[in-house]
């Protein structure tokens, strides 16, 4: 898992497989930073998808976007809330959406 700062948001890159409690810690250290957490070419299962949507809200919760990046999940098959995105450059414009419309006092 590898993480890079970008100039709006926090990247996050899984390896091979999530671990969910290095993922988790990783997260824990940039719950102010807006974040994209990429896991493209990995098959989800249910209570991961549970825990990435727990994490989510947590960010929400503090007032900045957290965006999946995975092009193997359905968007009938997870929580509306849990917002993802098949490629980097889509949840880039995402996270700008979302500054913009917190701007705005939407």
């Amino acid at each position: 898992m590898t993480v890079e700062k970008k100039d709006n948001y926090t990247y996050i890159i899984s390896g091979d497989k999530i671990n969910i409690i290095e993922l988790k810690k990783k997260i824990g250290t940039y719950m102010d930073d807006n974040l994209i957490f990429n896991c493209e070419n990995i098959v989800l299962d249910n209570s991961e998808i549970d825990e990435i949507l727990e994490l989510s809200n947590m960010h929400k919760k503090n007032s900045v976007s957290f965006v999946l990046i995975n092009n193997k999940l359905s968007i009938d098959d997870i929580d509306e809330n849990l917002i993802i995105a098949p490629t980097i450059i889509e949840a880039e414009d995402i996270i700008s959406m979302e500054n913009l419309e917190r701007e705005l006092g939407f």
